[in-house]
């Protein structure tokens, strides 16, 4: 695909989604400015953002959670690793995913 074709792309009724070489353009949304404004992110609106798309009442613990997710996350995955499946025993052979090192200094 030369880096001037377009494409469109299945959306919805309201929203042309197009790829353009290698990038995909979509329009704006509300969630636009929390999740790709300049400057230093407003960590607190993404979260709330994140919270309520997904139904949470409460933002309390949440973060906490995560982290017990993605620390159950490492675990799978280099279970898997062990048993021999890829991609994830060369995820674990390369050191990757890069978050398995982060997460294991969280605590």
């Amino acid at each position: 695909m030369s880096s001037d074709s377009e494409s469109e792309l299945q959306g919805d009724e309201h929203r042309l989604i197009v790829r353009v070489g290698d990038t995909v353009r979509r329009p704006s949304g509300w969630w636009t400015p929390a999740v790709h404004g300049a400057g230093v992110p407003d960590r607190r609106l993404r979260v709330e953002v994140f919270a309520d798309a997904y139904g949470f009442t409460t933002t309390s613990g949440l973060i906490d959670d995560v982290i017990a997710r993605h620390r159950l996350t490492i675990v799978h995955v280099e279970e898997l690793a062990v048993r021999g499946l890829e991609p994830q025993v060369t995820w674990v052979a390369d050191g990757n995913p890069r978050p398995l090192q982060a997460a294991r200094r969280l605590g």
